[in-house]
């Protein structure tokens, strides 16, 4: 009889057959090949080639307009497709008439208020002109307000002088940051370029793909969570349902730790850093605050089974901007069943509510109304819009007494939030840090802040109900 001996190791993104690839290491930051590797393989997809039109990209996952990439599909210099510009604001660019027309339906909302404001010439004047648009603005179709100030803080303009009004030359390599004639010899950070060839590519990825990679890895973990992302895609990066050299790529990685980012937060804040796996019968997980994006790719919270002894999850969504009716049919249900045909998973229950956590919780059913965690991604309650709004809500969730985590997109969101959680009288079980499991996607920042990118849930921080009176003194 043969031995059974432990099983092989499996290959790690350093081992190596990868490691012939790479011209440097992995690291939680960059688990993926490096941009000389994986560039070119995204110009082979039909969106990178440049050939014939790009597929349009849709609006829920069109986040943003990048100065020189097309509105709709996000082409642009690093495809080698030639723009052309709204005629009448001179803002929005466009790879084809196509997409023009396309885009009509909402750029016409704004484009006459936007074609009468002076574009900055200096630091000074950019700043000036965000107040500038904001009054222009105003009375506007609150679908105008969106489209009209990403085309405005993302306008063509120095890198470094903030000056829009004099030609550009671009960084030959990402074709994203851009410098005047007085500055024609800067350059950037070779992460920020890294970072802006990235982001172009990820949307590239997404007109090809109709929409971000976001999807669980297949089977129970063999250890417990890891420290961060390199080790946990050398545990990971072969149990996926895509192959292993297309993690090794850059945009679908991005997306995938983005997708996963939340679902392991939960993981981390339930014990999965443990050597014993927690158990649970019906784990539920409420996300409060939650936004329609949040509903894309649902089955991305499997990974939550990887990690934890669950019977079945039970994932309550609540929202007052909530949209349970699309825009796409497809990415918002209103119940996954139990399985999937041809497999035998735990079942996942989801249901989504429109409405104030404290105004909605109340009507849950019994078994839905007590959750084992609570989910705020990014949920703003420090912006003075809504700190009112958020207060009943905060309140009955300290009161509930389960551990509810919250994330910034950056340090000053987190430290924000806290600061409003303290005033609250909440315990913390972790302050304001940097996320180990943040998502790797980069998004531009809007100029003048302390970094130019932000990234999904880059800090967190989490809470577990009151904390006591000190000594001597009662309870409120």
């Amino acid at each position: 009889m043969a031995s059974t001996g432990p099983a092989p190791p499996q290959p790690t993104l350093d081992s190596p057959e990868m490691l012939l690839l790479r011209s440097e290491t992995a690291t939680d930051e960059k688990p993926w090949l490096p941009s000389e590797v994986w560039l070119p393989q995204c110009k082979r997809g039909a969106w990178g080639s440049g050939v014939g039109v790009g597929a349009p990209i849709k609006a829920l996952f069109n986040v943003g307009r990048l100065p020189h990439s097309c509105a709709v599909c996000k082409r642009g210099g690093l495809t080698g497709t030639k723009l052309t510009q709204c005629s009448r604001c001179k803002l929005a660019r466009y790879c084809c008439k196509a997409h023009a027309k396309a885009h009509w339906a909402t750029h016409k909302l704004c484009c006459a208020r936007l074609s009468g404001l002076r574009k900055p010439d200096s630091r000074e004047a950019w700043a000036r002109s965000l107040v500038d648009v904001r009054l222009a603005l105003a009375g506007a179709e609150p679908e105008a307000h969106e489209d009209a100030t990403q085309l405005w803080i993302h306008m063509p303009r120095c890198a470094v002088c903030q000056d829009a009004t004099r030609p550009l030359k671009r960084c030959a390599r990402c074709q994203g940051a851009a410098f005047c004639p007085d500055h024609a010899d800067a350059t950037h950070a070779a992460a920020d370029c890294d970072a802006a060839m990235l982001e172009v590519a990820c949307f590239g990825m997404i007109s090809d793909m109709g929409a971000p990679l976001a999807i669980a890895s297949q089977s129970k973990a063999r250890g417990p969570l890891p420290s961060g992302w390199k080790a946990y895609l050398d545990m990971k990066i072969w149990d996926f349902e895509v192959p292993e050299y297309i993690l090794a790529l850059a945009p679908p990685t991005a997306m995938l730790t983005e997708g996963l980012s939340l679902p392991l937060l939960a993981v981390r804040f339930l014990g999965g850093a443990r050597e014993t796996r927690p158990r649970f019968g019906s784990l539920v997980v409420h996300v409060v605050g939650a936004a329609t994006p949040e509903l894309v790719a649902l089955h991305r919270f499997r990974e939550l089974f990887a990690w934890l002894d669950a019977r079945e999850l039970r994932l309550v969504f609540v929202g007052p901007d909530l949209r349970l009716d699309g825009p796409d049919p497809e990415d918002t249900k209103e119940v996954l069943q139990p399985g999937e045909p041809g497999g035998d998973k735990t079942p996942f229950y989801f249901s989504g509510h429109r409405g104030a956590y404290h105004d909605v919780r109340p009507t849950l059913p019994d078994d839905l109304k007590t959750p084992q965690i609570v989910l705020a991604q990014h949920s703003g309650c420090h912006d003075l819009s809504l700190v009112h709004s958020w207060r009943p809500t905060l309140d009955l969730l300290l009161d509930m007494d389960v551990p509810c985590v919250f994330t910034g997109y950056n340090e000053f969101e987190a430290n924000a939030d806290a600061a409003i959680l303290d005033d609250r009288g909440a315990n913390f079980l972790a302050p304001p840090h940097l996320n180990p499991f943040r998502g790797l996607r980069p998004y531009s920042e809007v100029p003048g802040a302390k970094t130019p990118f932000y990234y999904v849930n880059q800090y967190a921080l989490c809470v577990h109900g009151r904390r006591p009176p000190p000594a001597g003194e009662s309870a409120s």
